[in-house]
């Protein structure tokens, strides 16, 4: 593998983390400071965001503002169709 291959690879892999634009950081704005200390992962495939709380009542809080973040969220990623809200990380 040349030099020129990794300078693609490298390239292909920054490119890919730029679009992804929405993360923790982003959603801090959007939830209220208790709510936010229980997410604790974010990830984005497709069309889909999911976010990962840390316990029962914590998915259930973020489920209920479901559509109002999806409405933030698409300001800034427009792509994003569904937010799907899980327990883990």
């Amino acid at each position: 593998m040349g030099i020129e291959n990794i300078s693609l690879s490298v390239k292909r892999i920054m490119d890919k983390l730029q679009k992804q634009r929405i993360n923790k950081e982003y959603l801090k704005g959007i939830f209220t400071q208790g709510e936010y200390r229980h997410i604790k992962q974010i990830r984005q495939y497709r069309e889909k965001l999911f976010v990962y709380t840390d316990s029962a009542p914590a998915m259930f809080s973020v489920r209920i503002k479901k559509e109002e973040v999806l409405k933030e969220v698409k300001k800034t990623a427009p792509e994003i169709e569904k937010i799907i809200v899980k327990i883990g990380s």
